[in-house]
C-alpha cells in the first residue's frame, strides 16, 4: 500500500451509492413519480427566461452544480419572498474556495429534489438545457 494514497482526491460527481436521476426519471409520468411535470417545468422556464434572466441563470447554476456533485453548504429551508409572496429555496454550493448561491422557486417537488440531493440520496447527469430539451 502506497503511503501517498491520500493524494488521490475524489472527483466531484463520482458519488457511489446514490440513485441516478436522469432526464427521463426527473419528470413525472404515468409510471414514474418524478420531481416535476414536464409541461409545468417547460412553461416555468420559458416565463422565467423571458421575464427574469437573472433568476434563470440561478437555475442554470443550480443544475450545473448538482450535475458536478458540489456540496450544498447552507441549510435547506423554504423561505417566502417579501414582495411577491412566492416560496423559494436559497442554496449555497461550495465551488473551490468560494460559494455559489442559487435561488430556486418552490414548485411541485423541487424541494424534495433539493433535499434528496443535499442528503446524498441522488446524483444527476443532466443540465438545465437538457431538461428543457426533454420537455419537448
Amino acid at each position: 500500500m502506497s503511503k501517498f494514497r491520500f493524494l488521490k482526491v475524489p472527483v466531484n460527481g463520482a458519488n457511489t451509492g446514490r440513485s441516478l436521476v436522469t432526464v427521463n426519471n426527473f419528470f413525472e409520468t404515468e409510471n414514474n413519480v418524478g420531481y416535476f411535470k414536464a409541461e409545468t417545468f417547460k412553461q416555468m422556464m420559458t416565463e422565467i427566461k423571458e421575464v427574469a434572466p437573472g433568476l434563470y441563470s440561478n437555475y442554470v447554476n443550480f443544475f450545473n452544480c448538482v450535475k458536478d456533485g458540489l456540496y450544498i453548504r447552507s441549510s435547506i429551508a423554504k423561505q417566502t419572498h417579501k414582495i411577491t409572496g412566492v416560496d423559494y429555496y436559497h442554496t449555497r454550493f461550495a465551488k473551490g474556495m468560494r460559494q455559489l448561491g442559487t435561488t430556486i422557486y418552490d414548485e411541485e417537488n423541487i424541494g424534495k429534489f433539493i433535499s434528496d440531493y443535499a442528503n446524498g440520496l441522488i446524483q444527476t447527469d443532466f443540465t438545465l438545457a437538457e431538461l428543457i430539451e426533454a420537455c419537448g
